[in-house]
């Protein structure tokens, strides 16, 4: 797994070289590291769950409520490993009290998605895709700063 990490993260760099922004980013690296390093595992994270759902829901011709429960919660798992390998300094609990934690909060997470989700699509007549990648969007601030302040150290 570490080894899929560090090809993904070098398949980023050489993105952002290519944009011509590495520069940049590498100057606030310093000052904002861990955010970037959130983005980027999210980033990696919403690609996962908005592929997956276009798969289940277009593809396969799934409800769209279950098949963000699903792609969401196969996401939800790809960001705990990235996260905790990468991102957040474990040490706040001990490893079953931040399991634990983590999964109380990823719950709270899929409800609040499915929530957005039901709203947009069935209560606002929004896109299944737009309300998809909105509730994304909204979600990410909120998990951003769980993970940081309820189940990771640092």
């Amino acid at each position: 797994m570490l080894k899929l990490l560090n090809s993904i993260n070098s398949k980023y760099i050489e993105l952002l070289k290519y944009l011509g922004i590495y520069d940049l980013i590498n100057l606030l690296y310093g000052k904002y590291g861990q955010v970037i390093k959130f983005i980027i595992a999210g980033g990696t994270g919403a690609v996962i769950e908005l592929g997956l759902f276009i798969l289940f829901t277009g593809l396969l011709s799934i409800h769209y409520l279950l098949s963000n429960l699903i792609a969401i919660s196969i996401a939800i798992l790809v960001n705990y490993i990235i996260s905790q390998k990468w991102v957040f300094e474990s040490g706040r609990h001990s490893k079953e009290v931040e399991l634990v934690v983590f999964i109380m909060l990823s719950v709270v997470i899929i409800l609040l998605n499915q929530l957005l989700m039901w709203s947009f699509v069935d209560g606002l007549g929004f896109n299944e895709k737009i309300s998809k990648v909105s509730s994304i969007a909204l979600v990410a601030i909120i998990n951003f700063f769980a993970k940081k302040f309820l189940v990771f150290k640092k």
